[in-house]
């Protein structure tokens, strides 16, 4: 299993390696910032945040859902810990997808 290591909002973070069924659970979830009306790409955002918290939870089992993507995830660091996600999950030679920040958000940067 690999892990990546990294910090938001002042918290030290390590994500582990997600299934193939979670993997495919977060990509379909970032295809729908495609679809869904800009005013609801943070619902995306939200939503995808579950799938990221699963790759937290074997470092750090006391982590609660809520604490994570209520107090600690921020749409500007969303990136960085999507790219964390890929960097463990992913194939080796498999780009990290960048997702935009809703209108009045700050916009994600990319990891690289």
């Amino acid at each position: 299993m690999r892990k990546e290591t990294i910090v938001i909002n002042g918290r030290e973070l390590t994500f582990s390696t997600l299934g193939l069924g979670r993997m495919r659970m977060l990509n379909k979830k970032l295809d729908e910032l495609k679809t869904r009306p800009p005013e609801e790409s943070t619902d995306v955002f939200y939503e995808a945040a579950e799938i990221l918290h699963l790759s937290l939870k074997p470092n750090h089992p006391d982590l609660p859902l809520d604490e994570f993507r209520d107090d600690i995830l921020t749409v500007s660091e969303f990136n960085t810990a999507l790219g964390a996600v890929y960097k463990t999950s992913a194939p080796m030679d498999t780009a990290v997808p960048k997702v935009d920040a809703p209108a009045g958000e700050a916009t994600p940067v990319a990891v690289n």
